[in-house]
């Protein structure tokens, strides 16, 4: 509804309480209080199937604890391997140290809670 399709892209914002209306996920957050009026600018990349393949978005909060107020949190999620049978004999690794990074935690505030 609030996105514009161009090519395989589609680009658009939502503030925080409009998503909160459309996505259950979202309302039972615990940041998804965090200003009515925070845009969430986003891009979502498809596939040649049609499926998304990417999802870029961009926020800066305008409510929330005092050490994420004003702050800007970029999200780059990729999906691939659609439909692919999942493996009971799967493993998780720990990413290379290289591509990760301990700026989530913002003076002491890690205790976000994101439903399951």
């Amino acid at each position: 509804k609030n996105g514009q399709t161009s090519g395989g892209t589609v680009t658009g914002a939502i503030t925080f309480k409009e998503l909160r209306k459309s996505s259950r996920w979202f309302g039972h957050s615990s940041h998804s209080s965090w200003g009515d009026d925070t845009k969430l600018s986003y891009t979502l990349t498809l596939t040649r199937a049609g499926l998304i393949g990417r999802v870029q978005s961009t926020c800066t909060l305008a409510g929330g604890p005092d050490e994420v107020v004003g702050k800007t949190f970029h999200v780059d999620t990729r999906y691939d391997r659609w439909g692919d049978k999942a493996s009971i004999k799967a493993s998780i690794k720990a990413p290379d140290r290289r591509e990760t990074t301990t700026e989530l935690c913002v003076e002491g505030v890690c205790n976000w809670r994101l439903p399951s």
